[in-house]
């Protein structure tokens, strides 16, 4: 989750309706940064606001973030039945560093395998 600088903390939530053939839907629910506040109040704020925008007529919500704790604490209380998506930015990030603890720094293992295990992510 991010947004930088400029004051917005995000939150991309997808929505599915329908039978077999179902529409996708996607659905970017934006905050002002409330992380100065606690994170419940940024929970609440971000609850209403996919609730705004159709989160209950959903069949299928997946919430895309990254990997602080907070964050998926707030899916478990929010969010219960959403299927949680580490972001591919975190992930690719972990993986990374994986091959670093496992290869040593900018080694050819290092960049070969960081490189096999995030390409799978782009597809």
């Amino acid at each position: 989750m991010g947004g930088g600088g400029n004051g917005v903390k995000s939150l991309f939530l997808t929505f599915e309706f329908g039978e077999e053939g179902t529409r996708v839907m996607t659905q970017f629910v934006a905050c002002r940064d409330l992380t100065p506040l606690l994170p419940l109040v940024f929970g609440k704020a971000v609850q209403a606001e996919a609730m705004r925008r159709g989160l209950a007529e959903a069949e299928e919500v997946y919430l895309v973030m990254d990997g602080a704790v907070w964050l998926w604490h707030l899916r478990e209380g929010r969010f219960k039945n959403s299927t949680p998506v580490l972001d591919f930015h975190h992930a690719s990030q972990h993986l990374w560093a994986l091959a670093f603890h496992r290869f040593g720094d900018k080694t050819e293992e290092q960049k070969a395998s960081a490189r096999a295990w995030v390409e799978p992510l782009l597809h």
